[in-house]
């Protein structure tokens, strides 16, 4: 008798990570995480996100710094834009 796998843990969750945590990015994406990675460098945030999108993991790229109002407000808006409900936090 075989016993079915257990769902991935993050399974319907999001979980916004920076560029420069490429292991984190990566953990929890094989945990069934959706990621947004966010930084500066467009093409460092892409480069990750195509790794995170390679395990099967849905991701996403937000650039910009997280610290003004203005992105911090674009990134609330990319993320019910992509993953509605999914993306409210608790």
């Amino acid at each position: 008798m075989s016993r079915s796998a257990p769902p991935p843990r993050l399974q319907g969750r999001v979980v916004v990570v920076d560029v420069a945590r490429a292991d984190v990015a990566l953990g929890v994406a094989s945990d069934g995480a959706a990621v947004v990675v966010t930084g500066d460098d467009a093409a460092a945030a892409g480069a990750l996100a195509a790794q995170v999108a390679a395990t099967g993991a849905r991701a996403a790229v937000f650039t910009g710094d997280l610290v003004t109002p203005g992105a911090r407000a674009a990134l609330a808006e990319l993320l019910d834009e992509l993953f509605g409900d999914r993306a409210t936090p608790e």
